[in-house]
């Protein structure tokens, strides 16, 4: 291992070079979990990003769909005949026994409507509708 000839007489030390090279790997054996965390912390931050740009992409589809009036009526079209065929009901239903039965998602789903129902504009229609009931 220790010296080798090379092109006509030059010596080429290579204990050195693989002295370091099991230094650098021994290095990064023992540094392998900050490096999976790092791996794992920037997977989950990439993750997050596309959530996110997923995430409006989909408002951004709704919003253009609730503007489009042909859109609108086929819409209203469809859930109109789903609604109207039974084993449709059936399973919402079902789908709405299940979700009360888990108190968790019970919670979640409160906790979603509170907060997306406790708005200044909601406040105001509410405010509105009491008054048209109570006059």
């Amino acid at each position: 291992l220790g010296r080798v000839e090379v092109w006509g007489g030059y010596k080429l030390h290579l204990v050195w070079p693989l002295l370091g090279l099991l230094g650098l790997a021994g290095y990064a054996y023992q540094r392998r979990s900050r490096i999976y965390r790092k791996v794992a912390e920037e997977s989950a931050t990439l993750g997050k990003e596309v959530l996110e740009r997923n995430s409006r992409n989909l408002v951004e589809t709704i919003e253009a769909v609730s503007k489009d009036p042909e859109t609108l009526a086929a819409l209203q079209v469809l859930l109109v005949q789903l609604l109207g065929q039974q084993s449709t009901r059936a399973a919402l239903v079902s789908l709405l026994l299940h979700t009360f039965e888990d108190e968790e998602l019970c919670n979640a789903t409160g906790k979603f409507l509170l907060g997306s129902l406790y708005t200044d504009e909601t406040w105001e229609i509410f405010k509105q509708q009491t008054a048209e009931l109570v006059t």
